[in-house]
């Protein structure tokens, strides 16, 4: 039995189950890859990639001879870029 009336006439009947039913159908269908559609990046996955991306931004600026000379807004900045990149790799892999 259907939860609402679709077509309007006052009863929840056959007519109103079979319109309901083809909603449901439509979204819950698989995209065009017939992949279902990702949910995001996980908790965990966000959490290694800020980690992650404080590791990378800190082995460049040790690459490029930075260190205490390196301005805090630089490091923030090449941090953000690197756990950006990370987040959007893991995503793509669906960690």
């Amino acid at each position: 039995m259907a939860f609402y009336d679709w077509n309007g006439d006052g009863k929840k009947d056959l007519t109103d189950s079979f319109i309901e039913y083809q909603v449901y159908k439509q979204s819950s269908k698989k995209n065009s890859n017939n992949v279902p559609s990702s949910s995001g990046i996980s908790t965990f996955g966000a959490i290694v990639a800020v980690i992650g991306g404080l590791f990378v931004a800190a082995a460049i600026i040790a690459l490029m001879g930075g260190g205490e000379d390196t301005p805090v807004v630089l490091t923030i900045i090449l941090w953000i870029v690197c756990a950006s990149v990370i987040s959007v790799w893991f995503d793509n892999i669906g960690f």
